[in-house]
């Protein structure tokens, strides 16, 4: 049953790599991108989980009908808690609506890249890469936080060579629109690690998400305010600290 099982996505990749995604590469370079068409993924291992910054890009603009808002996942009926939100979509991405959709965002929101968190998936072994045309796009990087990893990559020959065995990752930062990063000094770190990024397109905004620690219970989405309540209800009038 697991050979079985493996042999199923290994030609669903090779399926993929030689004949769906080529097709949709030339698709992709000549349909026009609709600048009200955004683009969000979940999490690119935990695809049951819509969060971090893309999370609160996506609640700050929810409410905008101009706006069409589709988030891309890898299949799964998942509960996203999404509420009062208008002109949205949840679609798998490795399906025709899926692909045609995606082809026609002008705007592309990440979490670590375009070919980690808008890859095919199949199983724990195999994944594609989908390479869209950058150039006509606006794709901003809003980076999960401060990047130890990609410093230890800096410095160790081993995790480099792996965090960028796949191509496109290098090519796509040389497109970005916009990397958000958490200071001024992280900002320098920020453009050595996503060479080539130009500096000038690394901004200094902070971390969309660290906004929910500052608004008011009644502002912050209600899957947030539900686990503040759980967590009261717990605590009662003892003082909560964080260790972590």
């Amino acid at each position: 049953m697991h050979r079985r099982q493996f042999l199923n996505n290994q030609n669903q990749k090779l399926l993929a790599d030689f004949f769906v995604l080529p097709l949709w590469r030339v698709f992709d370079f000549f349909i026009p991108k609709n600048k009200n068409y955004w683009a969000f993924a979940v999490h690119h291992i935990k695809s049951e989980q819509f969060i971090e910054n893309a999370r609160a890009i996506f609640e700050q603009v929810k409410s905008d009908p101009s706006i069409k808002k589709i988030i891309f996942t890898r299949g799964g009926k998942h509960e996203f808690f999404i509420d009062q939100a208008s002109n949205y979509q949840i679609v798998k991405i490795y399906s025709f609506e899926g692909l045609y959709l995606f082809a026609q965002c002008k705007v592309i929101f990440l979490t670590h890249s375009i070919s980690m968190d808008y890859s095919l998936r199949f199983g724990n072994k195999f994944f594609s890469v989908v390479k869209p045309k950058l150039s006509n796009r606006i794709i901003v990087n809003l980076w999960h936080g401060i990047a130890l990893k990609k410093l230890l990559a800096l410095t160790n020959t081993a995790v480099k060579k792996q965090t960028d065995r796949v191509g496109f990752r290098r090519k796509e930062r040389a497109f970005y629109t916009g990397l958000i990063t958490s200071s001024a000094i992280d900002s320098y770190a920020m453009a050595t690690m996503f060479y080539p990024i130009k500096y000038e397109n690394v901004w200094v905004t902070g971390y969309p998400r660290n906004d929910f620690l500052v608004k008011n219970l009644q502002e912050i989405p209600s899957y947030f305010r539900e686990s503040v309540d759980k967590l009261s209800r717990i605590k009662k009038d003892k003082r909560l600290l964080d260790v972590a």
